[in-house]
């Protein structure tokens, strides 16, 4: 790498913001609380946009985080070039512990890059099954689609066939094709993997009795309304009355 990008990247250690980001990144811990305690910006950034939370979050300094998101840190505030959030370096650097720090936080589980990329997409790509499994579990959206049409599902067939499986159980959208024209089940089948061809085949198979049964129900249901208003037709039906008999005297 050029020895000057990590200067273009990285505020001066002269400012005090980046001497906090500086001690994030290093895990400095005592310093980073001193740096605090003194007024520092907690959510300054670098030229690269990154805050001290980002950069902590991408190293996997789990008390650093603990400390900067006590101090109030901005789970949203820093993101690198590609638009990644603390909790997206976190998931693709496979850093469990901040993960969970930044989800019980309230960071935004489905933040997305600037090709599209969510949190999970990168979980699953870098195949940091508990991590996916983790961001699967606290709701994040699992069919958004990056620049190359793929939602996680797609990625999760190719690198992760266990989150595939949760995520087909969890009722991931199965209609989106990728670029290459595939739905999940058509690449799962394209690549060979049986459990998930089995997982997808046995909900599309739930799926359609489940409609089948709502169709019948719903017939049913038509047919007791026609004959309870047949039935009601009846019953309100005027009785005719003849001409009163005449009787000789």
């Amino acid at each position: 790498m050029p020895r000057f990008l990590p200067k273009l990247f990285n505020k001066s250690s002269e400012t005090p913001e980046g001497r906090l980001i500086a001690a994030a990144e290093a895990g400095k811990l005592w310093r980073v609380r001193r740096l605090l305690k003194a007024g520092v910006d907690v959510n300054g950034k670098n030229r690269g946009c990154r805050t001290a939370l980002s950069v902590a979050a991408s190293k996997g300094q789990e008390k650093v985080v603990t400390a900067l998101l006590k101090a109030g840190a901005n789970t949203e505030a820093g993101h690198d070039i590609m638009g990644r959030t603390a909790l997206g370096l976190a998931a693709e650097a496979g850093h469990t512990g901040v993960v969970r720090q930044l989800v019980a936080a309230g960071a935004d589980i489905d933040a997305a890059t600037s090709n599209g990329m969510t949190v999970l997409h990168y979980a699953i790509f870098y195949q940091h099954r508990d991590i996916a499994h983790m961001l699967v579990d606290a709701g994040a959206r699992l069919s958004t689609l990056n620049s190359s049409n793929q939602s996680p599902l797609h990625y999760a067939v190719n690198f992760c066939a266990d989150v595939a499986i949760s995520m087909v159980q969890k009722g991931a959208d199965l209609a989106p094709r990728d670029s290459d024209g595939l739905t999940a089940l058509e690449l799962a089948q394209q690549c060979g993997i049986d459990d998930v061809v089995a997982a997808i085949s046995a909900r599309l198979e739930r799926e359609a009795a489940a409609r089948a049964e709502r169709e019948k129900e719903t017939a049913r249901d038509a047919a007791a309304k026609e004959a309870a208003i047949a039935s009601a037709g009846t019953l309100q039906r005027p009785i005719a009355v003849g001409k009163p008999l005449a009787f000789k005297k």
